[in-house]
């Protein structure tokens, strides 16, 4: 029998907290938008598709061509993702630290998120700080 111990981790508000209402609070002006907009035009289900594969290009071109008078907020999704990470999410890097003692194998699920990082090097010495604590 193997003694392979391997973890999975997910990024988004599981080692790093995420949160598109963080970008859209500096763009629209009161709540109720924001709300609105995530709800109805950048949902979760149009956002699962990017997380299954779908190109953010596609994407966007297709949810600004159903909703042309928002398609500068909608390219935002892409264009200003950084601003959607809070920071690192402490209870479960502590989690990942104590795998990491005990020798346990581990890896980032990033299924979306290295599709929209045009900064790929700041990312990767944000996630090598999580992997050092």
């Amino acid at each position: 029998m193997s003694s392979n111990k391997a973890v999975v981790f997910d990024l988004g508000n599981v080692l790093i907290d995420w949160n598109p209402r963080y970008l859209y609070s500096k763009i629209f002006p009161t709540e109720t938008e924001v709300e609105w907009f995530l709800e109805n035009i950048c949902d979760d289900e149009w956002n699962a598709k990017h997380d299954a594969g779908q190109p953010f290009s596609t994407g966007i071109a297709e949810l600004s061509s159903l909703h042309p008078q928002f398609s500068a907020q909608i390219s935002n999704w892409y264009g200003r993702w950084e601003e959607m990470l809070g920071g690192p999410l402490d209870d479960t890097v502590e989690i990942l630290g104590e795998l990491k003692k005990n020798r346990y194998r581990f890896s980032f699920s990033v299924t979306g998120l290295l599709r929209r990082i045009p900064k790929q090097k700041q990312f990767m010495i944000f996630c090598t700080g999580l992997m050092e604590k």
